[in-house]
């Protein structure tokens, strides 16, 4: 069940990045998914070794964590990749 909790935060959050981070990522829609359940992963983890979340909730703070997590993801790529095209 915690899976397809986090898959959904991941999908809501894959959204909210496409949403934020400014120019043509060069993402498709499956990658944005991706990252965005990598992001919730991610940001799950964090939060439940901080001690100020748990893994498989949802929540405010998960749903948080989880763009967070998928922020960074987002922003690593294009690092990685080079910048994404006409940012």
């Amino acid at each position: 069940m915690a899976i397809l909790i986090w898959s959904l935060i991941g999908l809501l959050a894959g959204v909210l990045t496409r949403l934020i981070v400014p120019g043509d990522h060069g993402l498709g829609t499956a990658l944005s998914i991706i990252f965005g359940v990598g992001g919730a992963v991610l940001g799950g983890l964090v939060t439940t070794v901080a001690g100020v979340g748990t893994l498989g909730t949802l929540e405010p703070l998960s749903i948080l964590a989880a763009f967070l997590g998928a922020l960074l993801l987002v922003l690593a790529y294009r690092v990685v990749v080079g910048g994404g095209r006409g940012a």
